[in-house]
Order: C-alpha cells, then sequence, then structure tokens
C-alpha cells in the first residue's frame, strides 16, 4: 500500500504542491513523497495518519481517494 500510495503522490500530484502526513496531534510529521517517511508511519501511527495539503487550500486529486478511510 505504501509503494502505491507514494506512486500516486509522485505522479497525480503537482511538483510544486506540497503535502505532508501527520498525527492526530502533529506530533510527527513526514513528506507524503518520501518512501521511507511512509513506511515509518505506516508502521508506527497506521491508525491515526492525516494527509495535509499545504499549498492547495485542502484540495486533493482523485486519485488519492482509494487511500481514502471508510
Amino acid at each position: 500500500d505504501v509503494a502505491s500510495f507514494v506512486r500516486v503522490m509522485m505522479t497525480a500530484c503537482p511538483v510544486e504542491s506540497r503535502y505532508r502526513v501527520e498525527t492526530a496531534d502533529g506530533s510527527r510529521a513526514v513528506n507524503a513523497r518520501s518512501y521511507v517517511g511512509m513506511v515509518y508511519m505506516s508502521a508506527e501511527h497506521s491508525n491515526e495518519m492525516y494527509l495535509v495539503n499545504e499549498t492547495d487550500n485542502g484540495v486533493f486529486p482523485t486519485e488519492l481517494d482509494q487511500f481514502r478511510a471508510l
């Protein structure tokens, strides 16, 4: 799942856009395009990860919908 997520981040999201994945309290955050960072987050914080778009006012490409929690 991590490899698929990072692949979508690299291909569907504009290069100039900045995304991060963080914990609910914001105490941990990684670059959403970082494979190693995403492996860490999914291993340590899988129940509390949130994708934050820092540059596009919370707009996310539809390709990321497959990774949303239900």
